[in-house]
Order: structure tokens, then C-alpha cells, then sequence
């Protein structure tokens, strides 16, 4: 019996080998550790399908302290649900996945006003990018900034001029991804917020003639109204600049209420006239 080679064949063959052997090392689990908020959180990340997931540590010599069953791609686990810091993870198909120290980020969630943007403190322990998305509506966020974070730098992240697009509304949606630099694999997505856009402060609450008043960009060209106590109306006001000055002088002492009637959100602020 005589057997030809069958070179298209083999071709085939070798093109299905190496990407089965491409295939089977791609299948790779990733471990990320994070903080957000003082929440100490850890992300496993390439499970398999329904996979039993066991956390070693060393402080117990390789005894798992919890196991997790997972139908989805990734997985997050709180710190107190571990109870420390695993040495590694292991899953039933073998895939192992070690943690390492040095790969971890912490994020600090700061003011969230017009005035002050979108605050992120970042301390990160690995090459991160941060990607910030705003938005009109909760499900149309774009992206408006890429900042990359080097190794053990701390970043405090401030997108003031990013909102600038949105000073003819009242609230914007942000939310903000964390990628690993070198791969681009995403490593945190956050939860979709909102940031308030309008708000206002006055001051002295105890006035004699002068009461300062200072808003957020979109309240200019707004009416404020003033009341008195039983409901009455007795002043309205344009306000023109961020920070304007209304004269009391006519006003008899006693207490009195400021609102934006256009804004029936935002709350009423309470004075005095001395």
C-alpha cells in the first residue's frame, strides 16, 4: 500500500495544531487587587465556564480559605470575604494565576460639584491607564480623557475643563475605566454617577445690607426669589455673574427663604436680616 503525502492536508493540520496550542495558552487567568473607597476588592479575571475557583494563602501553606463557582468571565471578591491576601488562585481546570504584591491600585472618590470636577485620587503599584467617560444620559457616556499612571505615582485626576460642554445643564453621568497599560486588559470599570452641576452658596446667613450670593456657571441668567416667612414674596433677582451682591437694605429684619423657581430641585437656602 502505497500512501501519498497530502500537502494542503498537513498545512491544515499544522494550522489546527498551532491554534489549539495557541488557544490553550491563551486561556489565561488574571489576578488584579484594588481599593476603591477603602473597599479592598480582588478581580480574577479569564475563568472558564463554570469554574470552581479555591484562594491559597501563605499564611496557611497552601490550604484554600474559600471557593467560588462562576459562570462568567470575571469574578470580584471582597477582602473580608478571603479574610487576607491570597498567595494565589487556582481553578478546576488547572489554570493557575499568582497575585502579585506590587500589582495593585488604590482610588479615592473625591468632590463631585462643577466647581471642583470629577476628583479621582489614584496611588497605583503598576503602569495603569484611566479612562474617564461622560455623558447626557447614563447609557451615551464618551470618552473624554486617557491618563496614564506610571508605577507608585500618585495622581489626583480633575476634569473640570472636560465639563465645560455641559454648563447648559443641570447633572452629568460619569464613569471611568482602569486598563493595565502594557496589555490594555480592563482591570475596573466602575458604576455609572451623577455629578451635580448646579449649586449655589450665600453668605453671611446673618446679614445686615449685603448678602453674597455665588453659583455654578449654569445659574447665571437665573431668577432667584426671596420670601419671607408666612410665604410672601418680596424680592426677585437676576443673577448675572458667578458671584453676585443683593441689597437687603429695604428688607425689615427677621427670616427669609432663597430659591431658583426654575430649579425646583435644588434646595431652598435660609437667611437672616440683622
Amino acid at each position: 500500500m502505497i500512501i501519498k503525502f497530502n500537502y494542503r492536508l498537513s498545512i491544515w493540520l499544522l494550522f489546527l495544531f498551532s491554534f489549539g496550542t495557541y488557544a490553550a495558552f491563551a486561556q489565561k487567568m488574571y489576578f488584579d487587587a484594588f481599593s476603591v473607597n477603602g473597599n479592598e476588592q480582588y478581580q480574577v479575571s479569564g475563568i472558564q465556564a463554570a469554574s470552581t475557583l479555591k484562594f491559597y494563602t501563605k499564611s496557611v501553606g497552601g490550604e484554600f480559605i474559600t471557593k467560588r463557582t462562576s459562570s462568567t468571565e470575571s469574578l470580584r471578591i471582597s477582602r473580608n470575604e478571603i479574610a487576607s491576601f491570597p498567595a494565589f488562585v487556582l481553578d478546576d481546570k488547572n489554570n493557575k494565576t499568582s497575585f502579585l504584591k506590587d500589582k495593585w491600585f488604590d482610588v479615592q472618590e473625591m468632590k463631585m460639584t462643577r466647581d471642583d470636577g470629577f476628583n479621582l485620587l489614584i496611588r497605583s503599584y503598576q503602569s495603569i491607564t484611566v479612562r474617564v467617560f461622560y455623558g447626557w444620559s447614563q447609557n451615551e457616556c464618551t470618552l473624554e480623557l486617557t491618563k496614564d499612571i506610571q508605577i507608585t505615582e500618585q495622581n489626583v485626576l480633575n476634569i473640570n475643563e472636560e465639563l465645560a460642554k455641559y454648563d447648559s445643564t443641570d447633572w452629568v453621568f460619569v464613569r471611568y475605566e482602569i486598563m493595565e497599560t502594557l496589555s490594555n486588559r480592563l482591570i475596573y470599570n466602575s458604576e455609572v454617577q451623577v455629578i451635580n452641576l448646579s449649586h449655589f452658596l450665600i453668605y453671611p446667613t446673618k446679614a445686615n445690607s449685603l448678602l453674597n450670593i455665588k453659583v455654578s456657571r449654569n445659574l447665571i441668567n437665573q431668577n432667584i426669589q426671596i420670601f419671607n416667612l408666612v410665604g410672601q414674596e418680596v424680592g426677585v433677582y437676576l443673577i448675572a455673574d458667578q458671584h453676585v451682591e443683593v441689597d437687603l437694605s429695604t428688607l425689615p429684619r427677621g427670616q427669609y427663604i432663597l430659591r431658583f423657581p426654575d430649579k425646583p430641585w435644588l434646595v431652598a437656602e435660609k437667611f437672616i436680616v440683622d
